[in-house]
């Protein structure tokens, strides 16, 4: 299968806003240093409680020495415990369940590709509305990035428009607007970016509408990734993590984090066309469609 690792570390260019509560600790790239996010084609984790607490227990295994205890600090807990506070939140605020999952009008399509009709995706209503997933992204990363050390990066070409609100949080009370709560937001998001599914809503409703049989089980495709595969799927070990993360983390520095967010973004949505049309048969009409239910046989699950 195709496995990426994802580092989301603010790096060298965020650290908390001077007023930020968590202004006196080390700056962000050393507190934050690797979030590492598993993506695998195939055997890929999905992205609810049990995928985000496997993703997150593998992120932990890449933060060594004290850089562990100062996202411990950060969080006031476990990385991987962070794992449950989408479920903890959509389930008190429901109208944050939309920062999990992309949105644009008009919606993309596999032939035209992620974004506008020049493909940009910021965060104008057309290439992202603002509470998608990838301005949600955005804003969370604003509240701890900060002006002086971004100036040191080439502006982006393409223009991010991070919003300057969130109106999924309107009912969200100020005391549950905390650093370390939008901080786990952050994490949360980071994880769903490399979920696939959540890029592309289209007939197929981000694969709920979609029935998978596995083993004699059904499930929607959106479930078969969010909740079986995570159970299931073996993790891969931490020197392949950590050597593939050497390899890319090179690339990495050269672009501030919502443009790594945006060719994240890219791959992911890539990913998603490339499920749907595996799982495509030719009918006699001509026609190509995904018959439902959808088998899933022991060759395509472990590829």
């Amino acid at each position: 299968g195709h496995l990426r690792v994802a580092v989301a570390g603010a790096r060298r260019h965020a650290r908390p806003r001077e007023a930020h509560p968590l202004a006196e600790t080390m700056s962000m790239r050393r507190r934050l240093a690797a979030v590492a996010l598993l993506h695998q084609c195939g055997t890929a984790s999905g992205w609810v409680r049990a995928g985000h607490e496997q993703i997150n227990r593998i992120a932990e295994q890449l933060l060594v020495g004290k850089r562990r205890d100062q996202v411990r600090t950060m969080l006031h807990e476990d990385l991987f415990e962070a794992g449950g506070w989408e479920l903890a939140v959509t389930g008190k605020y429901p109208d944050t369940d939309i920062l999990h999952w992309h949105h644009q009008s008009p919606e993309w399509t596999c032939s035209k590709g992620l974004g506008d009709s020049s493909k940009h995706i910021q965060c104008d209503g057309h290439g992202a509305e603002q509470g998608s997933l990838f301005c949600a992204l955005v804003y969370f990363f604003d509240q701890f990035a900060h002006s002086k050390l971004l100036e040191h990066y080439a502006k982006p070409k393409e223009p991010v428009n991070t919003p300057s609100e969130l109106q999924a949080l309107a009912k969200v009370p100020k005391q549950d607007q905390t650093s370390t709560n939008f901080l786990r937001w952050l994490v949360i998001l980071l994880g769903d970016l490399h979920q696939p599914l959540h890029w592309l809503r289209g007939s197929h409703d981000y694969g709920r509408q979609i029935t998978v049989t596995y083993q004699g089980l059904r499930h929607t495709l959106l479930d078969f990734w969010e909740e079986y595969l995570p159970k299931h799927a073996p993790a891969p070990k931490a020197a392949d993590l950590q050597k593939e993360f050497n390899e890319r983390a090179m690339t990495w520095d050269y672009k501030t984090p919502p443009e790594l967010f945006r060719d994240w973004a890219r791959e992911s949505a890539e990913m998603a066309c490339e499920i749907y049309q595996s799982m495509e048969v030719n009918h006699a009409d001509g026609s190509r469609a995904i018959d439902s239910p959808f088998e899933v046989n022991e060759e395509m699950y472990k590829r």
